[in-house]
């Protein structure tokens, strides 16, 4: 089953996510790269990471990302991210 895409904040349609274990498509990859130009260097997009759960939140929505690094940690290691 395909994941419906999504849009951007610029108004482009963002393509599916990949599965995991899947590499990103060449398109994607142009995109990020060409992207990662316009950042400061601890910015930039290095790697990604499936996750296929909901992310741990507090009450006001806001992501808990200690909670979600503790639980990256606990279910997968360093060698799920896949770097770019």
């Amino acid at each position: 089953v395909e994941a419906p895409a999504a849009a951007a904040a610029d108004g482009a349609e963002l393509p599916a996510p990949p599965e995991v274990g899947q590499r990103l498509s060449s398109e994607v990859a142009a995109d990020i790269d060409a992207r990662n130009r316009r950042l400061i260097n601890y910015k930039r997009v290095t790697g990604y990471l499936v996750w296929d759960r909901d992310f741990p939140r507090t009450a006001s929505m806001k992501v808990k990302r200690l909670d979600l690094a503790e639980q990256i940690r606990k279910d997968r290691g360093r060698h799920h991210v896949v770097y770019l």
